[in-house]
């Protein structure tokens, strides 16, 4: 299709881009000094994908299990139109939602995308809390990565809290102007994002639960 055509050659030419800043003599000297690691290096975030696609896979019953594999692709290219596109953090989304309509209705895409959002965000801070508990328990960090590591410790279950909270407060705390602004909006989507996932966990507790913990293990 054109349209596939047209955001191959942008994200050639972004990628091209990238490399041209970072500089390409440096590159190459960067590589020649890793030797043999390069190949490891190379593939180590295949294992991180297989996750994100199973999660992926598990928060969308409308997909066959056989999906995985297109899963793993549509999440490197998600991926890297917003790590590598020179719109960053933008684009991955709508190409997200494009690619899910190819085998999703609209609005059952739009759904897809915002709970693998919204699993992504508590999957990290739950990543973030245990990642941080196991540092400080098997290893002895030096005191100024320690207060970082408790400061995790607690930020995380305070968002995570936030997250289920907040969100059904948002009217009743900033009025019901709030709607049209873009604070409304946004607490509008998460707390749509929310509802969906509970009807989730309720309809289907084993991909719910298991969905936690491939995030949490990634």
């Amino acid at each position: 299709m054109i349209w596939k055509a047209l955001l191959g050659v942008l994200g050639l030419a972004s990628f091209v881009y990238i490399l041209h800043g970072y500089g390409f003599s440096r590159l190459a000297d960067d590589l020649s000094h890793l030797g043999w690691w390069t190949l490891p290096l190379a593939f180590s975030f295949i294992p991180t994908v297989c996750c994100y696609a199973f999660a992926w896979l598990l928060i969308t019953p409308e997909l066959p299990p056989a999906s995985f594999g297109w899963l793993c692709r549509l999440t490197v290219t998600s991926v890297a139109w917003n790590n590598l596109s020179p719109f960053v953090k933008v684009l991955g989304e709508p190409i997200r939602i494009r690619l899910l309509r190819t085998r999703l209705d609209g609005k059952s895409a739009a759904r897809s995308a915002v709970l693998y959002n919204i699993v992504h965000m508590l999957g990290t801070l739950l990543s973030f809390f245990v990642g941080s508990l196991a540092i400080l328990v098997f290893f002895s960090p030096s005191p100024g990565i320690r207060g970082a590591l408790f400061s995790f410790l607690v930020i995380s279950p305070l968002l995570t809290a936030a997250l289920y909270a907040l969100p059904p407060l948002a009217p009743r705390l900033i009025g019901r102007s709030a709607h049209r602004n873009r604070f409304g909006v946004i607490g509008c989507w998460v707390r749509w994002g929310f509802s969906k996932i509970r009807i989730l966990s309720r309809r289907h507790p084993c991909r719910s639960a298991t969905c936690s913990g491939s995030r949490t293990k990634r």
